[in-house]
């Protein structure tokens, strides 16, 4: 049970691992493309200084820097991927295997569960679900399963104490399950899964439904009851000398046969007009001894005896009957009262008459059986009557073997036959004639007719009783199988007059027998083909084990032995297989500080009963190895503990890789702290030269105005251009310091509604008037703002309001051939924030450049800037732990998405 419940996690680490290994590519790709970039922009800086013109030095930088970042990251990806190819072919490969021992399991013909250790069912196949009404989805996991399936609380205490004790290795043992509808069912379970376990599996077996069997042999057995009654009542009645002491004991034989615990043969005294009570049962005598006689109109009995119809009755315990004028009589309490006539000739000589102090019901084969029992009693009690009417009595003898479901047959002291009945002729396929004398031997089968004869010979020449189970053949190519009894009949001076048998079809019986028999060998068949599959899936599985990772193994808590062990642990224990670490305990395998530790953590588990989770390093004479360990304890039912299970995974090269990344991250950071320190400086340091060639180029202007050198258009052509390039570089240097400033500066979060910092921010425009809420008029073109609802966030206000003027400039400044230009600000559904312009756009192939500082889509003639803005944008959303990306097409526009990670706090409302 703890396996399957390592397994289930194994199973969750095997999915996670594939998950993060499908994206391993892109992940490669992704972490590479960004220390690529990263290393281009501090590269540029350094360049900067080489190549003194700027369109030249921006041309090598996008030639060189994204060549190498496209080739690198296509190779890692191309061999990642690779990689990941060949583990899903391996997946694939084993899905199918576990599919197909899926399929054999669950469309076995034979029942099959299996529990886990909670007691909880785990497998349950189609057989199980189909038999018991339940479905896999109700039955597995459910804690109440077993409740549906044995709702009675003392029958499943008593099946899991006996189940406890029996074990896990037992064959066909009988348990009855209530099925979904209600309904009962009988079903032989056999289980060797001591013998061969599977991992997961605290118990499993396999079921047949029994019921129609047990049903079967249920009314062979009320048959055979009912026709040995009839066989004692006989031997009763011949044996007794008296008719009452023969009475006596035959209510006695009633009482047995039916359950009921009162029983009075009643025998009708028509001169009299009274019911005698001849022979009972749970009825208590007067003290005079004298049997209990009652009148004819005071008991139900005397109706019967009129009117010649059984009698069955339930009574209300308050309700009088009419019987109660006899003190012994009114003791009893009876709720159930069945009165049977005892006809001779169509005559009613008496009632056979049963009662029960609870309310019993009754059924109609019970009933039919009742009747024979009694005209049966009827036939006896005529012939001891009246010996004189031995004709009569014969012929109502015959009467009633006439309609009786079996043979009856009659033979001399010596075993010849006298009398057949028509059951007994019909089942030996002959007539009363042919079945005189040996005739009878004829229809017994070859192979049996001489032991059968020779021992029924025997017997009845001993006056012995006779019984036997052999074949006839009633006809030409039928053959059954009958049951026989006999006993043998005497005088009253004990002298042998002859035997009465009985004759019974037990084909049917015989034929279920062998139904169970072939079942049986069917289902030992099965069991070796199941033993057999279950052997080769656990060599299966023993090699995937094998092929994890992992180092799985199991500790037996009282002796610390190696219970389990895949081949990497061995390996681990200094073995060359696992085959030679099972056995051996920890402190043989490991040394002896290490095995001390692991016997301490063990302890741990086995004293606590609670799994331990650790990361540690181990130094063997392998080396030193980090691992990450499961130690999970293994309970018995009673929740003793008694061995633990472990899987470790060796992490060294993770430790590693961790280490790497965190000194890596170290450097990156003195990286950007030294890079951001340079930006700052470098700002700071041209701007004195700048402001110097501004200056002296504005000195240089007026002198030559002054003296008259300006009329060469060529000089003032170029002092304009030296005079534009100091502008432009003096605002390129605002734009990085402005770019340095925003890595540099702490943020302050804060409750921002971004509705209110739009407004403010247009409101802060100088050369714009707001003409309505939803319009705005430039008094260098027109602009519509059309602003939708905006969400309310946490992040640095002065940052995000800097994030929607970058923004607005930009959409602005490429929206100027639109009459008038349109701006929309808003959100959508689920919190990205949009600026969307309907300006001159630009190719999707190139959004990649958009946020790189100095990046340009467009010539400078065309529209003026430093392309820093969008770059300032960029850092201001990371830092916000968001993302931005652009979408457009070349004169349709341009939709500017950004998130800010979760600083969502609430979604703007429509206005």
């Amino acid at each position: 049970m703890h396996n399957e419940s390592a397994q289930s996690q194994s199973r969750g680490l095997t999915v996670s691992q594939r998950r993060s290994l499908k994206v391993l590519p892109l992940k490669l790709a992704g972490a590479y493309f960004i220390v690529a970039v990263l290393w281009i922009i501090s590269s540029d800086f350094l360049l900067a200084t080489l190549a003194p013109h700027p369109a030249a030095l921006n041309r090598l930088q996008s030639i060189k820097g994204l060549l190498f970042v496209s080739v690198t990251a296509w190779a890692l990806y191309w061999l990642a991927r690779r990689s990941l190819r060949t583990l899903q072919q391996t997946e694939t490969t084993l899905r199918e295997s576990e599919e197909r021992l899926r399929l054999v399991l669950q469309n076995m013909p034979v029942m099959l569960n299996a529990f886990d250790e909670q007691g909880n069912i785990i497998v349950w196949n189609q057989e199980c679900a189909r038999v018991t009404g339940y479905s896999t989805e109700e039955i597995i996991g459910n804690p109440q399963a077993m409740t549906w399936l044995y709702p009675d609380v003392t029958y499943r205490q008593q099946m899991v104490a006996d189940w406890t004790e029996r074990g896990n290795d037992y064959r066909d043992w009988e348990w009855d399950l209530v099925c979904k509808d209600g309904s009962h069912r009988t079903v032989a379970w056999s289980t060797i899964s001591d013998r061969f376990p599977i991992p997961g599996w605290i118990s499993w077996g396999i079921g047949v439904d029994v019921t129609d069997r047990k049903r079967t042999e249920a009314n062979l057995q009320t048959r055979n009851r009912e026709l040995l009654t009839l066989h004692r009542i006989s031997e009763i009645t011949l044996n007794q000398q008296s008719l009452k002491a023969a009475f006596q004991d035959i209510v006695k034989e009633i009482s047995v046969a039916t359950a009921f615990p009162i029983i009075a043969i009643e025998l009708y005294d028509a001169t009299r007009q009274v019911m005698v009570f001849e022979g009972t049962e749970g009825i208590s005598l007067p003290p005079d001894g004298k049997p209990i006689e009652v009148p004819v109109t005071q008991t139900s009995s005397g109706n019967v005896v009129q009117t010649g119809q059984m009698l069955v009755k339930t009574y209300d315990s308050r309700e009088p009957k009419k019987c109660d004028s006899n003190e012994s009589l009114r003791k009893l309490g009876i709720k159930t009262f069945i009165c049977v006539p005892m006809t001779v000739n169509q005559t009613t000589i008496g009632v056979l008459s049963l009662a029960h102090p609870e309310v019993v019901p009754t059924e109609e084969g019970f009933l039919h059986w009742l009747t024979s029992l009694a005209n049966y009693l009827a036939l006896l009690t005529d012939r001891k009557r009246s010996e004189v009417a031995l004709l009569e009595s014969e012929l109502q003898f015959r009467s009633l073997s006439a309609c009786s479901p079996v043979g009856i047959y009659l033979a001399s002291p010596e075993g010849y036959g006298t009398y057949t009945n028509p059951r007994c002729q019909e089942i030996f396929g002959c007539t009363l004639e042919e079945s005189i004398g040996g005739g009878w031997a004829e229809r017994v089968h070859p192979d049996d007719r001489e032991w059968v004869f020779q021992e029924w010979t025997a017997a009845a020449t001993a006056g012995k009783a006779y019984r036997a189970e052999y074949r006839v053949q009633p006809r030409e190519g039928v053959v059954r199988w009958v049951q026989t009894r006999s006993a043998a009949m005497y005088s009253d001076a004990g002298r042998l007059t002859g035997h009465v048998g009985t004759i019974e079809d037990i084909t049917d019986r015989k034929q279920a027998e062998a139904q169970i028999r072939q079942l049986n060998q069917t289902l030992e068949q099965q069991n070796l083909e199941l033993e057999a599959l279950v052997e080769q899936r656990t060599a299966e599985l023993m090699t995937f084990i094998n092929t994890l990772p992992d180092y799985i193994f199991v500790v037996e808590r009282d002796t610390m032995r190696t219970l389990f062990s895949n081949d990497r642990n061995a390996w681990l224990g200094d073995c060359k297989s696992h085959d030679q670490m099972v056995g051996k305990t920890i402190f043989e395998c490991y040394a002896s500080d290490l095995a001390a530790t692991f016997a301490e953590q063990n302890r741990q588990v086995f004293e606590s009963g609670e799994t331990l989770h650790f990361q540690e390093n181990y130094t063997t004479t392998l080396g030193t190895f980090h691992f990450d360990t499961y130690k999970i304890p293994l309970k018995k039912p009673n929740g003793e503990v008694y061995a633990l299970i472990g899987s470790s995974r060796n992490v060294t090269d993770l430790v590693a890789a961790r280490q790497a990344l965190s000194d890596r991250t170290a450097q990156l950071e003195i990286v950007n702290r030294e890079l951001e320190s340079f930006s700052y400086s470098v700002s700071h340091d041209l701007r004195a030269p700048l402001r110097h060639i501004g200056g002296f180029v504005t000195a240089l202007t007026d002198r030559l105005q002054q003296d008259g050198y300006l009329n060469d258009p060529t000089t003032a052509r170029y002092l304009q251009i030296i005079q534009n390039s100091s502008h432009k570089m003096g605002a390129l240097i605002d734009g990085l310091l402005m770019l340095s400033r925003v890595g540099r500066r702490q943020m302050a979060d804060t409750r921002v509604d971004l509705d209110q910092l739009v407004t403010a921010v247009l409101a802060q425009r100088p050369e714009v008037t707001t003409s309505s809420t939803t319009e705005t008029v430039s008094d260098r073109q027109p602009v519509q703002f059309s602003i939708g609802a905006l969400p309310t966030v946490k992040g640095d206000a002065t940052l995000l309001q800097q994030v929607f003027v970058n923004l607005l400039d930009n959409a602005i400044k490429f929206s100027r051939h639109r009459q008038p230009a349109h701006i929309e600000i808003g959100a959508l559904s689920d919190g990205i924030i949009f600026v969307r312009d309907r300006g001159v756009g630009f190719q999707m192939q190139y959004a990649d450049q958009l946020f790189g500082a100095f990046q340009r889509l467009h010539s400078q003639s065309e529209f003026e800037g430093s392309g820093i803005g969008l770059a300032i944008v960029q850092r201001i959303i990371h830092r916000h732990g968001g993302k931005i990306w652009a979408e457009s097409q070349p004169d349709q526009g341009a939709t500017f998405y950004f998130t800010l990670g979760d600083r969502l706090e609430s979604l703007g409302q429509a206005k």
